[in-house]
């Protein structure tokens, strides 16, 4: 089944809208009184499944925290967004996969531990196994969305995204890209420092996306948690 061009804007933008936080600040210093009171009622609505497409995958990738609060934050948002995936968007579990600093997620943004596949560490060999995995399955035809939530580093030279022992640079990450034998990939770095991602992943057929300009922004990003509406 071949992916169209709407639904492939579909994902790209709402993952624009979680990934990189636009609009989060506003949404954290906007007073209670200001919320619509039927947002309760509209988050406990449930959609039917979407039809899983299997020239979907997906890799979401929760870094190093450093700190617990970091930590739990980071696997949490990468659990919800895996039931977003595998029940909003049309990705089969089997598609997607899912890394994390720890294999539990806390209470942080509705991330619900009950029902998430069992995540793997988030290594670079992992991160190798997850590229080789989805290279196996998919096809020419194949779309790729690819996240990564966490820290960044910047040294003047390599960019990288923290992982659980040795890093994994931008460079690195082109390289897997590069393997896959389809061209249509979503590349998301919601990590600072993450702008030395944007050249050496760049190339026909992608979607590169990160949450800052440059690698000199090391600040921590916020990650604003997604509602998904038609």
């Amino acid at each position: 089944m071949r992916l169209t061009r709407l639904a492939s804007a579909f994902i790209v933008i709402s993952f624009v809208l979680y990934a990189c936080g636009s609009g989060a600040e506003r949404q954290q210093n906007r007073p209670e009184t200001q919320q619509p009171a039927a947002q309760p009622a509209r988050q406990a609505e449930k959609k039917p499944p979407r039809a899983i497409d299997p020239n979907r995958f997906a890799l979401v990738v929760a870094g190093v925290g450093g700190e617990e609060a970091y930590t739990r934050k980071f696997t949490a948002q990468a659990t919800r967004l895996y039931e977003t995936l595998t029940t909003q968007l049309g990705f089969g579990p089997k598609n997607v996969f899912l890394l994390t600093e720890t294999t539990a997620s806390g209470p942080e943004d509705g991330a619900r531990e009950s029902e998430v596949a069992p995540a793997k560490r988030a290594t670079a060999e992992e991160v190798r196994n997850s590229f080789a995995a989805i290279k196996a399955a998919a096809n020419p035809e194949s779309f790729v969305l690819v996240i990564l939530i966490g820290h960044g580093s910047f040294d003047n030279q390599v960019g990288k995204f923290n992982l659980v022992g040795p890093d994994l640079s931008a460079k690195d990450y082109a390289q897997l890209v590069g393997t896959l034998p389809n061209k249509r990939v979503v590349f998301v770095n919601c990590a600072s420092s993450s702008g030395e991602f944007i050249k050496p992943l760049s190339a026909e057929g992608r979607v590169v996306i990160t949450a800052t300009r440059s690698g000199s922004e090391q600040n921590a990003t916020i990650h604003h948690a997604p509602e998904f509406y038609e």
